[in-house]
């Protein structure tokens, strides 16, 4: 899927993630970065293949 993303988060909201990104459960943890990676400008192509999965298995586009 091409173009920005419509995925926003406010401070408290980021650092909840950033928390969440080093959570012991994996999911929760991938979930997390691939949602910061997103907020980052990252696309759901390039998030795919930093995770080494199909790019509709990313959770966010």
């Amino acid at each position: 899927m091409a173009g920005k993303s419509p995925v926003t988060a406010d401070e408290e909201q980021r650092k909840a993630l950033q928390a969440l990104a080093h959570s012991r459960n994996r999911g929760e943890a991938d979930r997390a970065r691939a949602i910061l990676l997103t907020l980052s400008g990252w696309t759901s192509p390039r998030i795919a293949e930093a995770f080494g999965v199909r790019e509709d298995a990313v959770p966010v586009a």
